[in-house]
């Protein structure tokens, strides 16, 4: 699997052709204070995928690592591996809803994204206070 896309963002659409749209997309929140709480944002992600790894279902986890290299929390989810639409039939696009983290202090945070249980992309978000 080759990663093609990775990004943080207020909310991700597919439409029944299969494309996904992007909405919002952000790589730095000013906060007023901390710990500071984000309702919700999701990851929207496009892999390529060989033939040989289609599958069924794929478990995809996220790990959300804060500024000291330490483990904050992990997201998991399932999605069915429905490999590309009708233009680009070896992409699987996918979005994971990230809702209520909490994020202790300001700084640069990493979004690890595993899918089969293999790290394939890390997403950076810089939280900084607000002035």
């Amino acid at each position: 699997m080759d990663f093609r896309l990775a990004v943080l963002c207020e909310q991700v659409q597919f439409e029944p052709s299969g494309r996904m749209s992007l909405i919002g997309i952000f790589r730095q929140i000013r906060c007023g204070a901390f710990p500071y709480t984000h309702p919700k944002m999701a990851l929207g992600c496009s892999i390529l995928v060989a033939e040989s790894d289609r599958y069924d279902q794929v478990d995809i986890w996220i790990d959300l690592v804060d500024p000291d290299g330490k483990h904050v929390a992990r997201v998991l989810t399932y999605a069915a591996m429905l490999v590309g639409g009708m233009d680009d039939p070896s992409m699987f696009d996918f979005d994971v809803d990230l809702v209520n983290l909490t994020f202790d202090k300001p700084g640069d945070y990493q979004f690890s994204v595993f899918v089969l249980g293999v790290f394939v992309k890390a997403v950076d978000l810089k939280l900084s206070l607000a002035h």
